[in-house]
């Protein structure tokens, strides 16, 4: 695999950690927490995040064997099937950024 496509993947964990990071910062004010209404939108947010990291967990540990035996085919597979059957997370966007990034660079 060449330089530029490591770094398109590497960018799309990078991407996927800023979609995570906010977690930390949900209800951590008092009223926030009595607020039923804002526990359901924090549960929502967390599956999210944990359907992302499902994706993207062995695009981390392949990232860091810098992509050797890396599948692609399959790496693109798993991200049809997450965004085929209606995961909260946001995948729709990842394919269109990871080309982006390969026409950059």
């Amino acid at each position: 695999m060449d330089e530029q496509r490591k770094k398109a993947y590497r960018w799309l964990l990078y991407k996927a950690m800023l979609e995570i990071r906010p977690l930390r910062w949900m209800a951590t004010r008092w009223l926030d927490r009595l607020n039923p209404f804002r526990g359901i939108r924090v549960l929502q947010q967390a599956q999210a995040a944990g359907a992302l990291a499902d994706w993207l967990h062995n695009l981390a540990m392949y990232s860091a064997l810098d992509f050797r035996d890396f599948d692609e085919d399959r790496f693109w597979k798993d991200y049809e099937w997450f965004a085929r059957h209606g995961h909260e997370a946001s995948l729709t966007s990842y394919r269109a950024e990871f080309e982006r990034v390969l026409a950059t660079t």
